[in-house]
């Protein structure tokens, strides 16, 4: 009898985990889905992997670049989850998550570094730049203002219509051949 209570034990304890997988998969996947969804709606076109020159004899890597409304923006994507603490002129920023306490540096830093980078390497065109936190998190100091999720991208951005103008046809050519292929 006490076998059988272990078996059911276990089965229920596997069941569980399962779901939990199942759930945590589920979510990962609908937070990817809501900043793609973002960035179909707001950017005629977005470039993945962006490996540019940084002015310095070497290189920088931009997760994605979007063409919007409003010119190009930068996105430095990070997965976090948790109770992140930093600020714009903190050196490193702090992320709690279930008791555990993961220290990094401030990705403000390496963004400024990228976007001055696409500055230089297109003219003619704005270049803004922002970190997407596409976890569960809270920033219980306040919430740097370049850091966003995806609803606060959306927010930020006008929903783009018609034909890319053809004045940044050129522009974004010369962006896109820098992305990585799919």
């Amino acid at each position: 009898m006490e076998l059988q209570s272990n078996y059911l034990l276990i089965g229920a304890a596997l069941v569980l985990a399962l779901m939990l997988v199942v759930a945590l998969v589920f979510y990962i996947r609908h937070r990817r889905h809501a900043l793609n969804a973002v960035i179909r709606r707001h950017a005629w076109g977005q470039a993945r992997d962006v490996v540019i020159p940084d002015g310095m004899d070497g290189h920088v890597h931009i997760d994605r670049v979007l063409l919007t409304s409003r010119g190009l923006i930068a996105l430095d994507i990070r997965a976090l989850r948790g109770a992140i603490f930093g600020a714009d002129k903190m050196e490193e920023w702090v992320m709690l998550d279930n008791g555990r306490r993961h220290g990094f540096r401030n990705p403000l830093v390496g963004l400024d570094e990228r976007a001055t980078a696409l500055r230089q390497f297109v003219t003619d065109i704005e270049v803004d730049a922002f970190v997407i936190i596409t976890g569960p998190v809270e920033f219980p100091k306040g919430r740097p203002e370049r850091t966003l999720q995806p609803d606060d991208l959306a927010e930020r951005l006008e929903p783009v219509s018609g034909p890319m103008p053809d004045s940044w046809r050129a522009v974004w050519d010369k962006v896109a051949e820098h992305a990585k292929k799919a």
